[in-house]
């Protein structure tokens, strides 16, 4: 995606600095050629960092919560970091992945989380247009009544809500 917009949010990070720094030379390559109404932009409002361990990268892509996050690694480094990896909008893994597959053709969602959102969020979808409700029946009695009676009077003690408490430990005298 830097390739024909890049912005001051697009990081790049590598095991080394002359891996980074070719990579960025690539990019600048492309922003060049681009043609995209001249919309394109230089990448030098991006960052380099260097991160020789896949769990530091993955650490910082956790704490950065990307839209998007591409990882260019091989088959056995996607393997290793797929889990490691949690907090984005879209993972686009391994070399052949390109974001703009997920933006055009293969059916990822192209409405996601930014400014850091993907810490708490995934990308739009039709669930949340939807409404969820919850029912609650209880059979008088049954063991499950018994228990959640129980436990509820022990969670009302504990924060301190008797009539909570109450409410559920009435249920168990009757």
């Amino acid at each position: 995606k830097a390739r024909t917009v890049a912005s001051k949010n697009m990081l790049l990070l590598a095991p080394t600095n002359l891996l980074g720094l070719g990579a960025l030379k690539k990019v600048g390559q492309g922003l060049k050629t681009a043609y995209n109404g001249g919309k394109a932009v230089s990448a030098t409002g991006g960052a380099l960092a260097n991160y020789p361990k896949l769990s530091q990268a993955a650490d910082f892509a956790n704490r950065k919560a990307p839209e998007h996050l591409e990882l260019a690694l091989n088959d056995e480094q996607c393997s290793k970091i797929q889990n490691l990896v949690y907090n984005y909008g879209s993972l686009f893994i391994g070399h052949y992945s390109a974001e703009v597959f997920g933006d055009y053709s293969a059916g990822l969602n192209h409405t996601l989380p930014t400014s850091g959102a993907a810490h708490y969020s995934g990308g739009l979808s039709v669930r949340m247009f939807l409404k969820t409700v919850t029912t609650l029946r209880v059979k008088p009695n049954s063991e499950g009544m018994i228990k959640s009676a129980e436990a509820a009077g022990f969670l009302g003690d504990a924060e301190g809500l008797n009539a909570h408490a109450n409410a559920a430990r009435v249920r168990l005298e009757k």
